[in-house]
């Protein structure tokens, strides 16, 4: 799990005390990347400064429990401001050798330009490949489904000249649910909502390292759902229009092997779901009858409610999760 624990004036730091003291609490059971992260803006505004100070508070005082830092460049003032909160966020990042995070171009308006190119101008001039090997992770990006085509190859084919480490976060969830607000009291108003294309931003011809992520669950920006990722993979059979075998494979890819290579834990690659010999013992066990029964009339036979016996019935239809364990050998 990567955490995103935010740091602002109004919180100070209790948030990432909070998180780190939770960490130490379910370290035998799940593993925690923590984000502190920037949710409101630190170069404009009446407490940019504060923001930006207690960002560099917590980096300090927390360095051995942060992995990643993260920012939202789309909340500063303008475009310059977007910049220098980009910039700001790739050096510091650097300077303590941990992964990166931004919320990026969150919006559907084509007269806005997209902040993209500077993180990769930025990235590419820092030369982030040859200093360090950690990842840089970008979610939202929904001014991405406006590119052209051949703007998105450019901007697919800069990535890979720098040889960026890029992954890009769908993140429906909140997208669905944060645009597209209705305007009060005009039933037909268009509105619009937008997400990144996932499955097919990972296939030809962008072959881009992508995954799908749950940004929030309880909060203004996703009060609904859970934090389930296989009801996430299962979701996006109906978002993305991904409704073939080979589709439910590479959504479950994109909540599991995908998701890991995206924020660090294994060697970015095709993320598919073949299994080795040697590989390290990381599974979802799914249990044939789901915990459930039911009895067949007049028999007294009792049979699985729901069998699941591949990887797109899995996506097509999630069992609970009392029917699932997670295996994990060290």
């Amino acid at each position: 799990m990567r955490a995103f624990v935010e740091v602002d004036h109004i919180v100070g730091t209790k948030c990432i005390e909070a998180a780190v003291a939770l960490k130490k609490r379910f370290e035998n059971d799940c593993f925690v990347q923590i984000c502190v992260f920037a949710q409101d803006p630190i170069f404009s505004g009446e407490h940019d400064y504060q923001n930006r100070s207690l960002m560099k508070k917590a980096l300090a005082e927390y360095k051995n429990e942060i992995d990643v830092l993260g920012t939202t460049p789309y909340v500063e003032s303008d475009h310059k401001t977007a910049i220098r909160n980009i910039e700001w966020a790739i050096h510091a990042a650097l300077q303590r050798n941990i992964h990166l995070d931004f919320h990026l171009d969150y919006n559907l308006d084509a007269e806005k330009e997209a902040t993209i190119w500077d993180v990769v101008r930025v990235l590419s001039k820092t030369e982030w490949p040859h200093k360090t090997n950690r990842t840089v992770v970008l979610g939202h990006c929904t001014r991405l489904t406006l590119l052209p085509d051949p703007a998105l190859k450019r901007l697919v084919l800069e990535m890979k000249r720098a040889g960026l480490p890029i992954s890009f976060i769908g993140l429906p969830t909140s997208d669905l649910y944060m645009m597209g607000r209705p305007v009060e009291g005009e039933a037909t108003e268009p509105r619009l909502r937008g997400t990144l294309q996932i499955p097919i931003l990972i296939r030809e011809p962008y072959r881009l390292s992508c995954a799908i992520g749950i940004n929030n669950v309880g909060n203004s920006f996703t009060p609904w759902g859970s934090a389930d990722p296989l009801r996430l993979a299962s979701l996006g059979v109906g978002i993305y229009q991904a409704g073939t075998i080979a589709d439910a494979e590479l959504l479950y890819e994109c909540v599991s092997t995908r998701a890991r290579r995206a924020i660090g834990l294994e060697s970015l690659g095709p993320g598919n779901l073949k299994v080795s010999v040697g590989d390290p013992a990381k599974h979802l066990l799914l249990f044939e009858n789901d915990g459930m029964e039911m009895k067949m009339a007049g028999s007294g036979v009792s049979i699985p409610k729901r069998t699941r016996r591949s990887v797109q019935e899995v996506v097509w239809d999630p069992p609970g999760v009392e029917g699932r364990r997670v295996l994990r050998l060290a």
